[in-house]
């Protein structure tokens, strides 16, 4: 299973604010923008049984995602998986992303922990204001997890994480997509997904928002993702995070492997824009600016 785990830089980071925190939720350590969370208000899920949350992870979701699950999304995901539906978790791909003055760079795990920690000591030490308040740094970061799933109905589940660690600076409304090749087919109304937009420091909330994909080609699905600035409750946002996922299924009886490509657009200065979805490639057309970031995929055998 190729898969770099998002863990270590969460353990990572949070131990390195521990001593020095700074009006910080319990949820999220002491993490300014990059938080352990993604929601701070919800931590060791007791909504889920133990049960549960197993059946989760085999569908992709990260120990993150799954403390943070509320009933809404729960709900949505048992509609749109079948509530007794299994299934095998069969690879998954993280990928991590710097993006300074729009040129975005993929980055080794352990060169992007060292690079996010020196950005977050030094506006730790510009002060508790640029902490929690606003991003002043130049550069963004953001990791992106790609994963597959086989359930119990012989169809396949992609789901498609994605967390800004150092967010950015222009929050319009970005894409998340997954593309496949073209020996799976999609399967009508599967798709589901949620961004959570969280404000940690003092008073922390979070505001989920369900996403449906807005963009269905033959060969992959988009979905728009409307960062937020503000909390619903007031305050602003410095965390995003989400994840986009829908099932696909054989369509060639004489294929023995496939693949699918996880994709992610950060715009900037663009209010209307098309998507266009290929196996291997998203494109975004009519926009005056885009952060496109390198594609995440996984293979594997039927």
């Amino acid at each position: 299973m190729k898969f770099k785990s998002v863990l270590s830089l969460t353990l990572l980071m949070t131990t390195m604010f521990t001593a020095t925190s700074v009006s910080a939720s319990p949820a999220t350590g002491s993490l300014p923008y990059s938080v352990s969370q993604a929601s701070p208000s919800i931590v060791n899920n007791t909504l889920l049984s133990e049960e549960d949350k197993l059946r989760l992870s085999s569908f992709g979701f990260t120990q993150d995602e799954i403390d943070n699950f509320t009933p809404e999304q729960y709900a949505t995901f048992n509609e749109k998986v079948g509530k007794e539906t299994t299934s095998i978790l069969i690879d998954k791909e993280t990928s991590y992303y710097k993006i300074t003055n729009h040129e975005v760079t993929e980055v080794p795990e352990a060169e992007a922990i060292k690079s996010i920690q020196r950005s977050l000591l030094e506006e730790q030490s510009k002060g508790i204001n640029a902490l929690n308040d606003s991003n002043t740094s130049t550069t963004s970061w953001m990791v992106m997890t790609l994963s597959t799933t086989k359930l119990s109905t012989g169809t396949y589940n992609l789901k498609n994480s994605f967390r800004w660690l150092i967010y950015p600076v222009y929050r319009l409304t970005d894409v998340a997509g997954i593309s496949f090749n073209p020996n799976l087919t999609y399967i009508n109304n599967s798709d589901y997904g949620n961004y959570a937009a969280a404000k940690t420091g003092l008073n922390p909330a979070v505001d989920n928002y369900p996403l449906k994909a807005q963009h269905k080609k033959v060969t992959g699905i988009g979905f728009n993702v409307d960062l937020r600035t503000y909390i619903s409750s007031g305050g602003t946002v410095n965390n995003h995070s989400g994840y986009v996922a829908f099932q696909v299924e054989k369509n060639n009886t004489n294929a023995i492997s496939t693949n699918a490509f996880g994709h992610y657009a950060h715009l900037y200065n663009t209010i209307s824009f098309g998507v266009d979805l290929k196996s291997g490639a998203l494109a975004i057309s009519g926009a005056t600016g885009v952060d496109n970031m390198n594609d995440t995929s996984l293979s594997w055998r039927f």
